[in-house]
């Protein structure tokens, strides 16, 4: 996923430099409304940056099992923008096709902290790389967006198998949040994996790195899914 942001004189722009000075402020990541490891993502202020990577099962009450790994980096300049990248791959791991109907719901949240900004308002794009294995069962899909307190830069998908690159662009205005000092990026995917699903199906390959002051989030060839923070999810906070 690709982002940037047009912005008013405080401003958030995704971009792809990591420049700023490592500091360990980690993401929350949630499969299916579970976290994985800390439900209480870091808050990047001026000069920080992160980076980390994640690997685990998840397997459905069917007995059907899926790898979850990837990687994700990201850090917040008030002078020269953000980045944030995120590549999750999801890779069927059973023994024989799968047997069930099985969604899988990845989001990752990072906070972004800035006491002395104006807003958040702008101008937000995203550029959405989309792929699902062939090797999935008849009826699979695939989709992804971007949100930030909750609301949606554009919804790319629901796809079948193939290859996609969706660009989208909105103007975002959170209202009384737009002074706030915290804005919560939420980067959702979502993959729907169908009986039959062959073992294997979903190995990765992300998609080369834009050029500076935009976002990369690739996912790999099982897909690349997002969707609306949904209720009943454990609490994120600050």
């Amino acid at each position: 996923m690709i982002y940037t942001r047009n912005f008013v004189p405080c401003c958030l722009i995704l971009g792809f430099t990591l420049c700023a000075p490592f500091a360990a402020k980690p993401a929350a990541i949630l499969v299916n409304n579970t976290c994985e490891g800390t439900c209480s993502p870091g808050a990047l202020s001026n000069g920080n940056s992160t980076s980390g990577g994640f690997n685990f099962d998840y397997t459905f009450s069917d007995g059907d099992v899926y790898d979850v790994s990837g990687s994700y980096s990201a850090s917040y300049s008030n002078v020269t923008g953000s980045t944030i990248v995120v590549d999750p791959t999801f890779t069927y791991v059973g023994a024989a096709p799968s047997v069930g109907n099985d969604t899988l719901e990845f989001d990752l949240y990072q906070f972004y902290s800035d006491a002395n900004c104006c807003t958040w308002a702008g101008t937000y794009s995203e550029t959405v790389p989309l792929a699902l294995s062939s090797a999935t069962g008849p009826g699979s899909t695939i989709s992804g967006q971007l949100l930030f307190d909750g609301q949606s830069v554009g919804l790319a998908g629901p796809f079948g198998p193939g290859n996609y690159l969706v660009s989208e662009s909105a103007d975002l205005d959170f209202g009384p949040k737009d002074s706030s000092p915290f804005l919560l990026a939420d980067f959702a995917f979502t993959a729907q994996f169908d009986t039959g699903t062959t073992p294997g199906a979903g190995a990765s390959g992300a998609p080369t790195p834009e050029p500076a002051m935009d976002l990369t989030c690739g996912l790999g060839l099982i897909l690349f899914v997002c969707i609306a923070r949904r209720r009943n999810r454990p609490r994120i906070a600050a």
